[in-house]
This record gives structure tokens, C-alpha cells and sequence, in this order.
């Protein structure tokens, strides 16, 4: 049966069509959406209602309008309040400001003072002034590090038994702030501290190069990573501290009191631990070349993995120690009759 082609102005005109109907569905829908506009009444309208109803007309025309400028007025009050809120709090903070920076400046010039009491009382302050505001935390360990180094006695001095007490202060708070530091690093090579206090004090990844710390009071401090390149620490007690990987290169340890310290991976070449005690002492990977240990006592000491080429031990107690055998420690090391193992 033959097929009846229809032709294609009809095909167009069908879609013209349907495409006008959308566009009228489209009008009516916008004009549902369009708010209703309520025309004003006229004359005639008005004069068909009563007296009552035209009074409660207007009374409804009224109650319109006030209620359009309550909105509005409501509005700018609402801004007014937050814009008042905004420069209250603006003002309130740059008065902080102003107060913070006062007593940051009073508090340095407190720093440079005769008496030692007031020292010591800024010192306190700038602690306190440091846990307030983080910006000021670097300045303020600068300015401490700056007041230990220029109460250190002149080279050829005399150097104190122990720190003065603002200098003490001052090593404690460096301390305390250095420990909550994240990436800084305290540098305080060369200073003269003799018999300074800083148990289980943080001074990891500390600059201690050629630091005088001799009988220091370091008991559980933290001295992972910390250069100490030949510093002092000659007779210093170091129980259980924490020595992880720290330089000790040329380091002065006689008669250091090293038990039950941490010294994995530490660098101990060409120091000298003479006479030191290491009782229980972890020493695993350390490097002792060519380091002095005569007479130590390492009673108990983990030497596993522990570098002893040309080591001094004559003279050393090694009683139960863990790691090297006799053997293998009398191929590398330097003993005699009296080293004991």
C-alpha cells in the first residue's frame, strides 16, 4: 500500500503550534506568580458602602502604611545596632592593641634594669606575655637568649658557681617557651651556665656548641637532636634524659652521670664519658669512635649496633651488657686487664 508523505509546511506549522502553546502555558504560569494588585475603589463603590464600612476601610489603608514604616524603621535600627556592634568591638580591640604593646614596652625596659628583682619579675612577665599573643613569642625568646648572653661573665672571667637568679629565670622560661615551639630552634652556643637547672626541661634541636654546662642538673631533659659539639658537661647529671641522635662530638662527659639515658644514634666520636657512669644506658647505632671511656661504668648498657673503633674502655665495667660479644669488642676497641666484662 502506498505511503502518503506529509508535507513538511505542515510538520513545521504543527511545531509552531506547540511551541505557541508552551509560550501561553508560560504566560499564565508567570501571571499566577505575579502578586494580586487590588485596585482602588471607585466613587460609585464607595458610596454603596455604609458609614461603618468606610471608616474600617481606612482604618485597614492605615494600618498598611504603618506597618510598611514600622518594617523599614525596624530595618535601620537593626543596621544601625550591628554597625554600633562592629565599631564597639573595632575600637575595644585596637584599645588591646594599644595596652598589649604598653606593657610589652615597660616590660623591656624592666629587662634593662639594676636590680635583679625587677629582672626577674619581667622575665615572668614576658612568659606570660608570650602564652597571650604566638606574634610575639620569637621577639620575646630573642630577648631572653640576648639577657642570658650579656650577663654571662667577659672571657677570662671568673665564671659563678651557678647562674645568677635572673639568668636561671630566664633559662627556665626559654625553656618552657622553646618546648612549645614548632619549627624554631633555640640558640644558645657558647653561654656559660655551670650548675644550671633544667630538669625535664626541652631543649631539643637546641644550638649548645661549646656551652659551658659543667654539673648541670639535666635530669629527664630532652636533648634529642641538640648540637652540644664540645660542650661541657663534666660532671653533669643526665639520668634518663633523652639524647636522641644529639652531637656530642668532642664533648666533655667526665664523670657525667649518663644512667638510663637515651643515646640511640648519638655522636659521640672523640669525646670523653671518662669515669662517666652509663648504667642501663641505651647506646644502640651510637657512633664512639675514637671516644674515651675509661673507667665508665656501662653495666647493663645496650651497645647493639654501637660504632667502637678505636674506643678507650680500659679500665671500663661492662657487665651484662647487650649487644657485642667480648670478641668482637677487643678486635675494634682499646682494652686491657681491667676492662671488665
Amino acid at each position: 500500500m502506498r505511503k502518503v508523505r506529509i508535507p513538511d509546511r505542515f510538520e513545521r506549522g504543527d511545531r509552531i503550534g506547540d511551541a505557541a502553546d508552551g509560550d501561553l502555558e508560560d504566560r499564565r504560569f508567570r501571571r499566577r506568580l505575579r502578586p494580586i494588585r487590588i485596585p482602588e475603589p471607585t466613587q460609585d463603590e464607595l458610596d454603596t458602602l455604609s458609614v461603618k464600612e468606610r471608616i474600617e476601610l481606612m482604618d485597614r489603608r492605615r494600618q498598611g502604611g504603618r506597618q510598611t514604616l514600622n518594617s523599614v524603621g525596624i530595618l535601620f535600627g537593626v543596621l544601625f545596632t550591628a554597625g554600633s556592634l562592629i565599631a564597639t568591638a573595632m575600637t575595644l580591640r585596637t584599645a588591646q592593641e594599644d595596652r598589649a604593646t604598653d606593657r610589652f614596652t615597660r616590660t623591656v625596659e624592666q629587662l634593662g634594669s639594676d636590680k635583679r628583682d625587677v629582672r626577674v619579675g619581667a622575665i615572668y612577665t614576658m612568659e606570660r606575655i608570650a602564652a597571650d599573643s604566638d606574634r610575639d613569642d620569637p621577639t620575646i625568646i630573642a630577648l631572653l637568649t640576648s639577657l642570658v648572653r650579656e650577663h654571662d661573665p667577659a672571657p677570662g672571667a671568673e665564671v659563678p658557681e651557678e647562674p645568677a637568679t635572673d639568668v636561671q629565670a630566664a633559662l627556665a622560661v626559654l625553656v618552657r617557651l622553646d618546648g612549645a615551639r614548632e619549627s624554631r630552634r633555640l640558640d644558645l652556643h657558647r653561654v656559660r651556665l655551670p650548675r644550671a637547672q633544667v630538669v625535664e626541661g626541652d631543649l631539643s634541636w637546641a644550638n649548645l656548641r661549646y656551652a659551658d654546662l659543667t654539673g648541670a642538673d639535666l635530669t629527664g631533659a630532652n636533648l634529642a637532636n641538640t648540637d652540644l659539639h664540645s660542650a661541657k658537661l663534666a660532671g653533669a647529671d643526665l639520668t634518663g634524659a633523652n639524647l636522641t641522635g644529639a652531637n656530642l662530638y668532642k664533648a666533655d662527659l667526665t664523670g657525667a652521670i649518663l644512667s638510663d639515658t637515651n643515646l640511640t644514634r648519638a655522636y659521640l666520636a672523640r669525646a670523653t664519658p671518662t669515669g662517666a657512669e652509663l648504667i642501663n644506658a641505651v647506646l644502640v647505632g651510637a657512633i664512639l669512635n675514637d671516644s674515651n671511656l675509661s673507667r665508665a661504668d656501662l653495666s647493663g648498657a645496650d651497645l647493639s649496633g654501637a660504632v667502637l673503633f678505636k674506643t678507650n674502655l680500659t679500665g671500663a665495667s661492662l657487665h651484662d651488657i647487650t649487644g657485642p660479644s667480648p670478641e668482637e669488642i677487643r678486635k675494634v676497641a682499646r682494652t686491657n686487664g681491667d676492662t671488665l666484662f
